[in-house]
């Protein structure tokens, strides 16, 4: 259906504006206009198909017109560049200013020498979860909407020493999604699709989803990979997929930089020294079980780095001393290849 406006006329009687005689635009599919309401409801039945046609189309035009950049929030405050989909799986989430730093600059920024401190503002890292949720606090205060989103995160899953609270977090959502949090607005329509902590309301859950897809995220392998599937099952035509394709390609491009495929290296890096060094570990606990004339009932897990120096790390998590010294080895070597 064309989108150009009709005369300037009402569609119903005919009527044109004059002098205080003004017309209504149809706010469902903004192609026709009445002089009144009564002139409406008599042309209702006339143009009820062609109106709810209309309306569908602008409807997909909002969600598939819209989320094509972008947006501020979605950069590192540092090198500015688009930070790569998933977010939260190459950025760190800082609780003091609640900045989204990319991994690359927070590499960059530990060459420096600042291991313990916030790589944007300089804030000491907390020490502990309640000291995160306080500068979380202070900055819930100042209706930072990233700042209450995560508020909420915590209360729905009850971390960080905070004691689960569904209801509270549903709360805290709607205010970030009033203050313009996208994340906000995905987890209140999937918590009214699936009943989780509120009566369960399609119509709800379809308008918050559709206020997140249309402020959503370029760059997402999952989304490419999705048409390529369409495609090949017929669902999608091959323009459609090329048109992704390109899409995810140049949104790709715009996130890349030296330092965060240094950063990426270094992780997967790291991740694989981890796990060699568990399994080591686990055989000596093997081991030490079998001889309990030690005296040692468990054996901490030790840092891959400071080897020699048990009990003072737990799991994977490495002091940020260690991190540097072994990043240091490890970004020469891949420096120089």
């Amino acid at each position: 259906m064309s989108d150009t406006p009709v005369e300037d006329c009402c569609a119903s009687c005919g009527k044109k504006a004059c002098g205080a005689a003004k017309l209504k635009t149809c706010t469902a599919c903004r192609l026709v206009k009445y002089c009144s309401v009564d002139c409406q409801r008599a042309h209702r039945k006339i143009h009820k198909k062609a109106c709810r046609a209309r309306a569908a189309e602008l409807r997909d035009e909002r969600l598939y017109g819209q989320g094509l950049e972008r947006p501020e929030d979605d950069s590192c405050p540092i090198c500015t560049l688009p930070i790569p989909v998933p977010m939260h799986e190459n950025a760190t989430f800082t609780n003091c200013c609640m900045k989204k730093v990319c991994h690359g600059c927070t590499w960059a920024v530990m060459m420096r020498g600042m291991h313990d401190t916030c790589a944007f503002c300089r804030t000491p890292n907390p020490k502990d979860g309640a000291a995160a949720i306080a500068m979380t606090r202070a900055r819930v205060d100042a209706r930072d909407p990233d700042a209450v989103h995560f508020l909420g995160d915590q209360y729905n899953h009850g971390d960080s020493g905070l004691e689960k609270d569904v209801p509270r977090a549903i709360e805290l959502w709607k205010e970030a999604a009033d203050l313009g949090s996208v994340d906000a607005c995905y987890n209140l329509g999937n918590s009214y699709l699936d009943g989780s902590g509120v009566a369960r309301d399609e119509a709800r859950a379809v308008h918050y989803l559709e206020v997140a897809a249309c402020r959503g995220h370029m760059g997402y392998e999952g989304s490419v990979k999705t048409v390529e599937d369409m495609y090949k099952a017929g669902q999608a035509t091959k323009a459609q997929y090329e048109d992704a394709l390109e899409g995810y390609l140049e949104a790709t491009e715009e996130m890349k930089s030296p330092q965060r495929e240094v950063a990426v290296y270094l992780r997967a890096r790291s991740d694989e020294l981890s796990r060699a060094h568990q399994t080591e570990v686990y055989g000596l606990e093997q081991d030490l079980s079998k001889n309990r004339r030690i005296g040692i009932e468990k054996v901490e897990p030790f840092c891959w780095i400071c080897l020699p120096q048990p009990g003072r790390l737990s799991g994977t998590h490495r002091s940020a001393a260690c991190v540097l010294a072994g990043s240091t080895r490890i970004a020469d070597a891949a420096l120089a290849c």
